[in-house]
């Protein structure tokens, strides 16, 4: 792995500055939950005693984070359902 080569390739990914911001943010809150785990901090447990509305919350905000930011980009072209035409 050489750092020269990523740095020069990674101009040319075809992202724009929120696609950055997106991988930046993910790429922290994986770094947290991860140091976080590795100290023992019981992360699970935690999120478990919060309040059912809560959990459902952060829930359905990591399934919208991933359904926008996952589908929806510079190459994201609008097409018709598999089965409009039968």
């Amino acid at each position: 792995f050489d750092w020269a080569d990523a740095w020069s390739t990674i101009p040319y990914l075809g992202m724009d500055a929120w696609d950055y911001i997106t991988v930046g943010v993910a790429f922290v809150i994986v770094v947290i939950v991860d140091v976080l785990k590795e100290i023992g901090y019981p992360i699970r447990k935690v999120f478990e005693t919060k309040p059912l509305v809560i959990r459902w919350s952060i829930l359905y905000l990591v399934i919208f984070y991933i359904i926008f930011f996952g589908a929806y980009g510079p190459g994201y072209d609008i097409i018709k359902m598999m089965y409009a035409g039968f």
